[in-house]
């Protein structure tokens, strides 16, 4: 995928799937492949450990067979390193590569990785640069609006990001030490669209088909990045889809979403074997069924829940007592996500 193309779809999907550590592993991106996005991205990866090809993240760099563009998260700061990882990356069939300046991880930021990355401007433009000139695909970033508060600088960085040549740039709407607080208006989107020429795509508190058109439509933003609304949540992609083409959206039935769910479970079997997939399942399951009772002391439940019992539920969803099928309570919304 070049540059154009990357652009052209962007600008025809208007949406770009994030990268979501611990969720967007290989089998979730299968299910999300199901529902026919543009663009589907790993969970973030460390260039060092693409260099050393680690076990754990070989897995990781799995690639959904489908048209849609598949692209990587790498996070690292060593230009060399991040180069060698990148070319890894491409020769695997990936199609785009983006470059994580915003994961605010004590044990990623004392490194200078992530969010500590918009602390030195010079070098983030450099390692850009360094990754556009290295491959053949699109290279992106995401960044947040600054480390700090009062660092707020995200503006100067996307000007150098631009003249370094990245491809598209995310702006998540927090700063570095403000993991999942609230968002604050939209302005800085705005202000970035007048500003660059690059697109600008919108993350964070897009829990819906209306709020993504809202900030669509009064940012001008080429794209919006949903994030962890999409947990346990794969009909997002459609009712953004709908949303944006004005056409109806009908929310998945009780059995829809027990069959997906199920088909995520049988995917992290096959992937991480059973104890492995009931781990990952302890922090999806209530996501994919809004309208529990309980939901506390249901989530209590679940995180000690291994292989076997959830079979068992999934098999006997309807009559359990945590969950009405006459219910269709949408999920609520956390400041969080």
């Amino acid at each position: 995928m070049n540059q154009a193309t990357f652009v052209q779809t962007l600008q025809q999907t208007h949406v770009l799937l994030p990268p979501l550590t611990g969720y967007t592993d290989y089998p979730y991106r299968v299910v999300l492949a199901s529902f026919h996005p543009g663009f589907l991205t790993t969970e973030m990866v460390h260039s060092s450990a693409v260099v050393r090809r680690n076990a754990r993240t070989m897995l990781m760099l799995k690639r959904v067979e489908g048209p849609q563009a598949n692209g990587v998260q790498v996070l690292g700061r060593n230009p060399e390193e991040m180069v060698a990882a990148a070319k890894f990356i491409v020769s695997e069939g990936f199609d785009f590569l983006d470059v994580n300046m915003g994961c605010t991880s004590r044990k990623v930021t004392r490194r200078g990785e992530g969010v500590a990355l918009m602390r030195d401007e010079e070098h983030a433009a450099r390692l850009i640069s360094a990754l556009v000139n290295a491959v053949d695909v699109p290279v992106t970033a995401k960044i947040r609006l600054g480390p700090t508060p009062s660092k707020q600088n995200y503006l100067s960085l996307c000007r150098r990001l631009q003249d370094a040549g990245v491809t598209a740039i995310t702006i998540h709407g927090r700063t570095g030490d403000h993991k999942f607080a609230p968002l604050t208006n939209q302005s800085y989107i705005t202000e970035a669209v007048a500003d660059l020429q690059v697109p600008v795509i919108a993350n964070g508190g897009i829990s819906s088909g209306g709020i993504a058109c809202t900030i669509l439509h009064q940012t001008r933003c080429a794209a919006v990045m949903p994030g962890r609304y999409l947990i346990g949540n794969p009909w997002l992609v459609g009712e953004i889809h709908s949303a944006i083409q004005e056409t109806p959206y009908q929310p998945p039935s009780f059995e829809e979403r027990k069959e997906v769910c199920r088909r995520h479970f049988e995917l992290l079997t096959s992937c991480y074997g059973c104890h492995g997939a009931a781990i990952r399942m302890r922090g999806i399951f209530s996501h994919y069924f809004p309208f529990i009772r309980n939901r506390a002391a249901f989530n209590r439940d679940v995180h000690l829940m291994e292989y076997a019992e959830f079979q068992r539920l999934l098999q006997t969803l309807d009559d359990s007592p945590w969950i009405s099928t006459r219910e269709t309570g949408q999920k609520t919304i956390h400041d969080g996500y």
